[in-house]
């Protein structure tokens, strides 16, 4: 318990580091978690407005399946 990692890595999306810390206890964000938030925040500060996260991830996601196939 305490830790809280951030993994940059998205592929996979859950790593042996993320599943190590939660079987702990943990706080594990995952990489596109990170890079989802990241790139809201770049298109608030270069646009002026927030994108929604979860449709994002959702897209992030997708993208990430067919290249799976």
């Amino acid at each position: 318990a305490g830790q809280f990692v951030l993994d940059a890595v998205y592929h996979p999306l859950e790593t042996a580091l993320l599943r190590a810390v939660r079987d702990r206890g943990g706080v594990a964000i995952d990489g596109l978690e990170m890079l989802c938030a990241q790139a809201a925040r770049q298109q608030e500060l270069w646009l002026g407005r927030r994108p929604d996260v979860a449709l994002m991830r959702a897209a992030a996601l997708g993208e990430l399946a067919k290249s799976q196939q």
